[in-house]
């Protein structure tokens, strides 16, 4: 996968959907051009189809037997006390350079947010994440599970490689509970899809959600997030299939799913949405 600029977080709420109002175009200030290290190297095509879970925008997992209930089951709960226990699979062998990686991650993400957000390995809690090397790069979004493992997968082949910080950033953030930005309602305003270069089978990737569905603490596009997915996403042919249309904006082609930290906008939904702002 790659990243789709600002987090737009869906809100699971059982009995109450909070809807929040989104800036305007003309409110948008261009922000810093964040320090790019290294690209990421998710295959966006990956899907897997098996009878316990499904995915749904190339990365975001819900159980099969829910997948028709899209705007309800791509939601976020929140992990409780602004912790997230974790374990990884012992079935999928990371080795201790591949387990550094991914808790130098977690690491990073607490500290850009100012330990809003911690990963601590699980003790006795009721609700974890299982790290796993299954097919491809994909997380639920946010805390689904009242009680047991919830997977976060990260595979880990030399021909799929997802354990990356930039990639385990972006499925952590998923876990969190944040939606890509391409998703959102008003993405229409400041990219333009280039249908005639997607696969006619991932249209589904490039879905708009609903405005009541989607919460983005008043804060415009960004094509810095870490959420926000190369401008080559699902394409069938390597050209852009997401074009940055917002005047001042179009040089940020290149940097669109190729940095590998928060960015500020990231930072401060974390921080609003888990209660630290």
């Amino acid at each position: 996968m790659y990243w789709y600029s600002t987090i737009t977080l869906l809100l699971y709420v059982a009995t109450t959907i909070h809807a929040n109002a989104l800036e305007r175009f003309g409110d948008v200030s261009l922000p810093l051009m964040p320090d790019v290290h290294a690209p990421h190297q998710q295959n966006v095509q990956s899907l897997i189809h098996n009878e316990h879970v499904k995915l749904v925008e190339g990365d975001i997992a819900v159980p099969s037997d829910q997948a028709h209930l899209r705007n309800l089951v791509l939601s976020s709960r929140k992990w409780s006390n602004r912790v997230v226990p974790f374990v990884f699979d012992p079935a999928s062998g990371y080795t201790a350079a591949q387990q550094n990686t991914i808790t130098a991650a977690m690491a990073k993400m607490t500290e850009q947010t100012n330990n809003c957000i911690r990963f601590v390995r699980r003790s006795n809690e009721p609700t974890w994440l299982r790290i796993t090397a299954s097919t491809g790069c994909w997380s639920y979004l946010g805390q689904i599970y009242t009680s047991g493992a919830q997977d976060l997968s990260l595979r880990k082949d030399s021909n799929y490689n997802c354990v990356s910080q930039g990639t385990v950033i972006h499925e952590l953030m998923h876990a969190l509970g944040y939606d890509h930005e391409h998703n959102r309602p008003d993405r229409d305003n400041y990219i333009q899809i280039e249908w005639n270069n997607v696969q006619s089978d991932l249209f589904y990737a490039f879905d708009r959600q609903p405005a009541s569905a989607v919460n983005t603490f008043n804060h415009g596009y960004d094509y810095g997030s870490i959420m926000h997915y190369r401008q080559d996403a699902f394409s069938k042919n390597g050209k852009p299939t997401m074009v940055p249309t917002y005047p001042g904006w179009q040089s940020w082609v290149a940097q669109m799913g190729n940095g590998n930290l928060l960015s500020a906008n990231d930072i401060d939904k974390i921080k609003k949405h888990y209660g630290c702002a």
